[in-house]
């Protein structure tokens, strides 16, 4: 049983992944079991659909409340079931908690006390995964932390890269590290002393390496703006405000949205793959990446689509854009209309 709550916890979570929200390490989704107990509104079950993930994906549209609850309710059996986890299957819990931004704090603390026995058994992609999952978070025990850096920093240069450069799932994993990393050196020495520091091997991969940490999520392309933010963008214009797209932060290597001109000012669009099934809990990679924004100086104002959408005249948006940007920063707009 313990087994199928890890599969069932994976492929939902996957299915909100295929939807944006992170860096899927897995290949292919792993095998969803026929549990009567997964049904729609409709009375379909699983069994029922012949493509197990888009049935996921559907449901996942469909009905994100429900997802919602599905995968909070595995987290909370999830965590008294964590002693008897295998290494894969904390992976794999691991990821999802990562990937979702969905509450689990107990579910986060059992696999701290589960993680430092199980480490020897975990594969160096496994590892990476937890530790990415931790990052996301914003959680660092120290036993835990130490314990996954040290297999990661062993590995010699041919597994590094075949892990990091020559598998199917080389790029996601380079956006793991590339993560840990950033979480390390900004976060971690609030939280650690001292700081455990992936070996400079590991980071030394050159284009590679710079590609995939161009963002925090895998599935994201630089210069592939959304509707959301070419409406932003233009709101701009007409309001006299000069702005850059996309630019990229150099010292996290990351893509950000907007950067107003000659300020401190980052506009962040979260879009609903940035939330959990369509709610309001943003996602673990995403959620790393503001945290790291304001460590570095940064004046971060979130843009969520579900205020954005709820205003229905121009007018309504320019007067929620300057009230946005002045209740976050030093920065006026002129909100009348030109």
């Amino acid at each position: 049983r313990t087994r199928e709550l890890c599969k069932v916890l994976h492929a939902y979570t996957r299915a909100q992944a295929l939807l944006g929200g992170g860096p899927d390490p897995l290949s292919e989704l792993a095998a969803v079991p026929n549990h009567s107990a997964i049904r729609t509104r409709s009375g379909q079950t699983l069994a029922d659909h012949t493509d197990r993930t888009q049935w996921l994906v559907e449901r996942a549209k469909a009905d994100g409340r429900r997802c919602r609850q599905l995968m909070l309710a595995l987290y909370g059996e999830l965590a008294e079931r964590a002693p008897s986890l295998t290494g894969t299957e904390l992976s794999r819990v691991a990821w999802s908690i990562g990937v979702s931004g969905l509450p689990a704090q107990p579910l986060l603390r059992a696999l701290a006390r589960a993680l430092p026995a199980a480490t020897p058994s975990l594969s160096a992609a496994e590892a990476c995964t937890c530790l990415w999952a931790l990052c996301c978070r914003g959680y660092y025990p120290r036993d835990v932390i130490a314990a996954l850096v040290a297999p990661l920093n062993a590995l010699d240069a041919v597994a590094v890269r075949e892990l990091f450069v020559l598998q199917a799932s080389s790029r996601a994993r380079r956006v793991q590290l590339s993560a840990i990393d950033l979480a390390l050196r900004h976060e971690g020495p609030l939280a650690l002393r001292p700081t455990p520091e992936l070996s400079p091997h590991l980071l030394g991969l050159g284009e590679g390496m710079a590609a995939g940490a161009s963002k925090f999520s895998a599935g994201m392309v630089p210069g592939a703006s959304s509707d959301l933010h070419l409406q932003v963008s233009a709101l701009l214009s007409e309001m006299s405000t000069a702005h850059e797209n996309e630019p990229t932060i150099a010292s996290l290597g990351c893509v950000v949205d907007v950067l107003l001109t000659d300020s401190p000012v980052v506009l962040e669009i979260l879009g609903p793959t940035h939330y959990a099934f369509g709610g309001t809990e943003i996602t673990g990679s995403s959620a790393l990446k503001l945290r790291l924004l304001r460590l570095e100086g940064w004046l971060v104002v979130e843009l969520p689509y579900y205020e954005w959408n709820a205003l229905l005249s121009v007018q309504a948006r320019r007067e929620y854009l300057a009230g946005k940007i002045a209740g976050n920063t030093d920065r006026a707009l002129d909100a009348s209309v030109p």
